[in-house]
């Protein structure tokens, strides 16, 4: 069953109606997994320590800000993303704070900030379908997403505007995420407990809406391959 909680966006009840413009379906189960993951964040950093050497990592990335990003129960699978401080309880009753949501259209997905203004839309280009897509503003390119791998679990990130951005995905739902500028991990996270929820960090001054946006993006893809 899903519960309607009040955390700033236009909702649609199962039924399709519009319950308040200041409201958006959250799934509980998966706020409170979210929850979950959260009070794992210390054995998981312990395992990731491990993983890249101590010289590459940022050490700006300890005052990373906390995200996570939910899919949606309907059909459509939309995604939302939620900031919360480290340390802070995240339920269904204050699930964090709201950054943005992707709402899916026919052959196209709307970028929607905490308010519900579109801040873009994303749409499949290029010969094959379902490798290159691109985020546009206005009409202007904003980024490229492109997947880089047979088992897409490596992607790449070209803003217009910026670094060049590679992400590996969890080809496994208990492996890491990662996101990658200049050689150096600029986002981590992982999944979990369930599917449906991402958590991660990124390091400060590099969580902007577009990024935000090409992660949520890249959680939608994921969950339905």
């Amino acid at each position: 069953m899903r519960t309607l909680v009040q955390v700033g966006w236009r909702a649609r009840t199962v039924d399709g109606t519009h319950p308040g413009s200041s409201t958006i379906a959250v799934d509980r189960t998966a706020v409170s997994h979210a929850l979950a993951a959260a009070r794992h964040r210390e054995r998981w950093a312990d395992e990731w320590s491990q993983d890249v050497e101590e010289s590459r990592r940022p050490a700006r990335l300890n005052d990373a800000r906390r995200y996570y990003s939910t899919t949606g129960g309907e059909s459509a699978d939309p995604v939302s993303v939620f900031t919360a401080a480290d340390g802070e309880e995240v339920s269904s009753a204050t699930p964090g704070t709201p950054c943005l949501h992707l709402e899916p259209r026919f052959r196209l997905v709307r970028v929607l900030d905490a308010d519900g203004r579109e801040e873009g839309v994303i749409r499949s280009e290029g010969i094959v379908p379902g490798v290159r897509y691109v985020m546009r503003r206005n009409g202007y390119l904003v980024w490229v997403f492109s997947v880089r791998s047979i088992v897409r679990k490596r992607h790449t990130l070209e803003p217009a505007d910026g670094e060049t951005w590679t992400f590996d995905t969890p080809f496994f739902w208990w492996q890491h995420l990662t996101g990658t500028a200049c050689g150096v991990p600029k986002l981590v996270g992982y999944v979990g407990p369930t599917k449906r929820v991402w958590l991660m960090w990124i390091e400060p001054g590099r969580d902007t809406h577009d990024l935000l946006a090409a992660v949520a993006f890249m959680h939608r893809k994921w969950w339905r391959w």
